[in-house]
């Protein structure tokens, strides 16, 4: 998802899943597959330490994609907690979150 209009659909219109360290916003979409923008705020530090989250989550999900259900429209925000947590903490917890959402397949985590 590139456009600000896209992703204000997936606020107004979508579901929220809260994490330890992500929010997890979702719409349904028509496509066959699934769309993912990733939202960092300045709450996680200067520009290095943002980029540096949004890789962490995009990488994430691109290892999860393969177990998640397909059409739907999803937005990551990492949460201002996330600043103390390392890749392993940040993958259970994000993974949790689908889980809840009922978009993972297989094992839903509580």
């Amino acid at each position: 998802m590139r456009r600000t209009r896209e992703y204000q659909e997936v606020y107004l219109h979508g579901t929220k899943v809260f994490g330890r360290f992500v929010v997890v916003f979702l719409v349904r979409s028509d496509r066959p597959h699934n769309r993912y923008g990733v939202v960092a705020s300045k709450k996680l530090g200067k520009a290095a330490q943002r980029n540096l989250w949004k890789r962490r989550m995009r990488e994430i999900v691109r290892a999860l994609d393969a177990r998640l259900e397909q059409g739907y429209d999803v937005v990551l925000l990492a949460r201002a907690s996330a600043r103390n947590a390392d890749y392993a903490q940040l993958e259970k917890d994000l993974a949790r979150a689908l889980g809840r959402a009922r978009l993972l397949r297989g094992q839903v985590l509580p």
